[in-house]
């Protein structure tokens, strides 16, 4: 509606639709000493919205926001630490009054951002101020003060001490200075930067070797448990099928009598009645056990087999005992169980069948591979009742017993290519969950404080 100012000051407003002619008209009418046509001005039209410089306030608008939020960060920094000494005061009976903050930056992200920033620059620029001599003269006058001398020093002792004890509390009080609305949710924002800082970096120093593979990161006990036991256990039932193979094999070529020597034994080579019948110090001394043990003596192959694979098992048992004595014992026990395997496959070779020799040669290789790697004499118990069939009791400090610099370990590792990744990934995972535990907390309170104000 267009708006006509008056020779009298006033202003008078007209339809739209009424022509200007009209308008001259009744000005004429109601003021007639104002003939001038110059006094009626025209009605403004509105010019078209020119969008040149939208795109210069989409630029410029958030920047002076972030200016106005950062200067009111530094200018609140002040009576923030006076509010925040005022509120511990308060907390012990006091009746300080808080000081007033500054408020004129406007509430978008823009200025957030710009007040946030003034955290890491704030820190930076009071620290400079500190060289002016206004403010060293101040600081050396405050310390002939006993009581803030004693506090100064306490907090320099702190600070070289235990720096990250000094870094979450210096943030924690620029953080509750900085929020002067919510100092708890700042002194919890602020003290829990440097934890979460600390515990991203240390996290990261952890993990970085395993950027390649990071699925090794995710190795548990029982992932190495598997790796270990599906070796262990191809090992030893391609010995057990082969051996059975050459006992059939055996009795359906008649040769089931393995010739016993009267003269002395030759390890390896052939077997001797005194020999078989020492291995009864080994069993229990049953009716079963002494019959096994005289057709032993007789020659008889499955009485041979059955005798070593009773070895085999109670020497195995034996290496599982915290006791030396025990195990020594069984060391002994799979040592003579190997002196029948060799005194077999001897008398196979010479009688012609160096087929079924052969199979047994092999059966063999895996035996003594087994006895190597998982049944040497200085394999740690905890790991044979792991390997043991009858047992399989996973330690849980697996990792940590398999990472051990010694030639048991060592073998074992070697044995099983990758073990060693696997191994460092689960060792990775446990530290990483200990700084998790660690640097949790200061996100922890953060979170609560959140859930709690919001």
């Amino acid at each position: 509606m267009p708006v006509i100012e008056l020779p009298n000051g006033q202003h008078a407003e007209f339809p739209d639709n009424m022509p200007l002619d009209q308008i001259k008209a009744v000005l004429r009418q109601k003021f007639p000493a104002q003939p001038d046509q110059q006094a009626v001005q025209q009605p403004q039209q509105q010019a078209p919205q020119d969008n040149s410089d939208d795109m210069y306030h989409a630029v410029t608008g958030p920047l002076k926001d972030a200016a106005l939020g950062f200067g009111q960060g530094l200018v609140n920094v002040v009576p923030g630490v006076y509010n925040l000494a005022a509120s511990g005061v308060n907390a012990l009976g006091g009746n300080l009054p808080k000081s007033p903050m500054l408020n004129v930056a406007p509430d978008t992200l823009s200025s957030k951002v710009g007040e946030i920033g003034s955290f890491f620059a704030g820190p930076g620029l009071f620290k400079a101020a500190s060289k002016l001599p206004e403010v060293a003269l101040t600081a050396r006058a405050m310390m002939r003060n006993p009581m803030i001398s004693e506090g100064v020093n306490a907090i320099s002792n702190l600070v070289k001490n235990h720096p990250l004890a000094s870094s979450i509390a210096g943030n924690a009080l620029l953080g509750g200075a900085y929020a002067p609305d919510n100092q708890v949710m700042g002194m919890a924002l602020g003290g829990a930067a440097p934890l979460i800082g600390k515990g991203l970096s240390s996290a990261w120093n952890v993990a970085k070797p395993f950027a390649k593979e990071p699925s090794n990161l995710f190795t548990s006990n029982q992932d190495i448990k598997n790796m270990l036991l599906k070796k262990h256990d191809e090992l030893e039932k391609r010995a057990s099928d082969a051996y059975d193979y050459v006992s059939n094999e055996v009795g359906n070529r008649g040769i089931s009598r393995i010739p016993m020597t009267t003269k002395y034994m030759t390890p390896g080579k052939n077997l001797s009645k005194e020999f078989i019948e020492g291995l009864q110090q080994y069993l229990p001394n049953s009716r079963q056990n002494q019959n096994l043990i005289k057709e032993a003596t007789k020659g008889n192959y499955n009485a041979l087999r059955k005798l070593q694979t009773d070895m085999y098992t109670r020497g195995k048992k034996n290496l599982t005992s915290n006791f030396e004595a025990d195990r020594l014992r069984g060391s002994e026990m799979l040592e003579k169980r190997q002196d029948i395997n060799d005194a077999i496959h001897e008398h196979l070779n010479t009688s012609g069948h160096e087929d079924l020799g052969n199979i047994l040669n092999n059966a063999n290789q895996d035996w003594r591979t087994l006895k190597d790697v998982y049944y040497n004499d200085n394999m740690k118990n905890s790991l044979v009742k792991m390997f043991d069939k009858n047992v399989r009791r996973v330690p849980k400090n697996l990792s940590t017993l398999l990472s051990e610099e010694s030639i048991p370990m060592n073998k074992l590792r070697e044995f099983h290519p990758g073990l060693d990744k696997q191994i460092a990934g689960n060792q990775a995972n446990k530290q990483l969950r200990k700084i998790a535990t660690k640097y949790g907390l200061g996100p922890a309170v953060v979170g609560y404080e959140i859930g709690k104000n919001h």
